[in-house]
């Protein structure tokens, strides 16, 4: 269960074996993501309580988007260089008082410190844990790092929301008591990342590295740009959903069950990470098409539900629409990383994130401020065929620039899909 490391003359600490050490970090990242999705279901509790408006809604939730993406930008590279370990227990302190903010909170206000702080706390732990995976891995298992850190956010993000709208339903008063026991956890949490092994040998301080690097190489701009649609139609409506999915649930389809809410989440992560495993051997073109098409017919059926106000019929284009995006993601990643070397994959990755985390944060913002005018109902009309549009888009542009094309799989960054809220990253030292 341990190993014993010296921790400098004279001294001796026990840390967790490397085993031990690669599930910890599995479930710290399950639960970075459980408290991600913790709140979207009590968002319509927080706004029939407060009076905000729908627009206050949406940017609470887009500003743990933004800090989450400008710390995801940097907190891989600076894991490479100042430590694992230290990274992480920085993102674990974070989360923590985040939580305690969430459960005190009396007005908005708070609502916003709490989601910048966990956005902040988020990011920098999933690109530390990201790499850390890697580190150790078992080494008879090389693809298990790439494979927990597709499923552990997923499973996160699905039963977060599933555990708060439980909470919600049952015992309403009661729940600030997820928060409480979320900052219980992540104390526990640092403890354990306390006693982790650290497996950054050469340490520095501040170094041009820890600079955020966002950029793709000439010869792959055809291809990126090809690729943009696929990645904006995809996280923007995953966006939608994390903000306003149990508001449509309650508001359009009449489902006043806090628990409905918090399975539209829990529907979409789940079906992601079953598409992103049943797929992981598949082509980058084969998974990119592929997944396209399928959320073009989920998205059709989530129209057509909404307009017959069909709750049924609404989780089932939901759990299509995670199937799709689950393979699609991870064909995106895995092309555009094959096709580049070690030194300009970070730069790569972060151009990616870049795209999906502000069509993640930025449409669901305007669809907020949309609402008052002309509805929710409306604006999930007019969002959801945007986003058919691109999805159209991308997959007709990309079998008519491929044809004729081989392209490669690439091993050199596993396929992972990393999902909304989140990012698990590989980054290269």
């Amino acid at each position: 269960m341990h190993d014993l490391c010296d921790a400098g003359p004279g001294r001796a600490v026990m840390r967790l074996s490397r085993t031990a050490t690669f599930w910890f970090l599995a479930v710290i990242l399950v639960m970075f993501l459980f408290a991600a999705s913790a709140p979207s279901p009590l968002y319509a509790v927080y706004q029939a309580r407060w009076h905000f408006s729908t627009a206050t809604l949406t940017v609470v939730y887009a500003a743990y988007v933004a800090a989450l993406l400008a710390a995801l930008v940097w907190a891989g590279s600076a894991s490479d260089r100042l430590g694992r370990r230290p990274v992480l227990a920085v993102a674990v302190l974070i989360e923590c008082v985040a939580m305690l903010a969430f459960a005190t909170a009396g007005d908005t206000t708070m609502l916003y410190v709490a989601r910048l702080l966990q956005g902040l706390g988020t990011g920098i732990a999933t690109g530390a844990i990201g790499a850390m995976l890697f580190d150790v891995q078992p080494r008879e298992r090389p693809g298990a790092g790439a494979l927990a850190g597709s499923v552990a956010p997923a499973v996160g993000l699905a039963f977060g929301g599933l555990g708060s709208s439980l909470v919600t339903t049952f015992a309403p008063p009661r729940a600030p008591l997820v928060f409480w026991a979320l900052a219980a956890f992540f104390v526990a949490g640092l403890g354990a990342v306390l006693a982790m092994p650290e497996t950054v040998s050469q340490r520095t301080r501040w170094h041009p590295a820890l600079r955020p690097r966002v950029g793709v190489p000439p010869a792959l701009n055809a291809t990126f740009a090809t690729l943009v649609p696929c990645i904006v139609a995809f996280w923007a409506l995953s966006g939608l959903y994390l903000s306003l999915g149990p508001s449509i649930v309650r508001n359009v389809l009449h489902e006043q069950s806090g628990l409905a809410g918090g399975l539209v989440i829990f529907t979409l992560s789940a079906t992601g990470a079953a598409g992103s495993i049943a797929t992981r051997s598949w082509s980058p073109r084969l998974a990119i098409i592929s997944g396209s098409g399928t959320l073009v017919a989920g998205v059709v059926l989530t129209l057509i539900a909404v307009n017959r106000t069909d709750s049924a019929l609404f989780y089932l284009g939901t759990a299509i629409v995670g199937v799709g995006f689950g393979p699609a993601f991870t064909g995106v990643f895995r092309l555009l990383t094959a096709e580049v070397g070690s030194d300009q994959r970070a730069g790569v990755v972060g151009a990616v994130y870049v795209a999906a985390y502000l069509a993640l944060g930025v449409p669901a913002v305007l669809a907020g401020v949309a609402v008052p005018w002309i509805g929710l109902a409306s604006v999930f009309d007019i969002y959801a065929s945007a986003v058919l549009i691109l999805a159209v888009t991308t997959a007709v542009a990309f079998v008519v620039g491929s044809s004729g094309r081989s392209w490669r799989t690439g091993t050199a960054v596993p396929g992972h899909c990393p999902c909304p809220g989140t990012v698990a990253v590989h980054h290269s030292a």
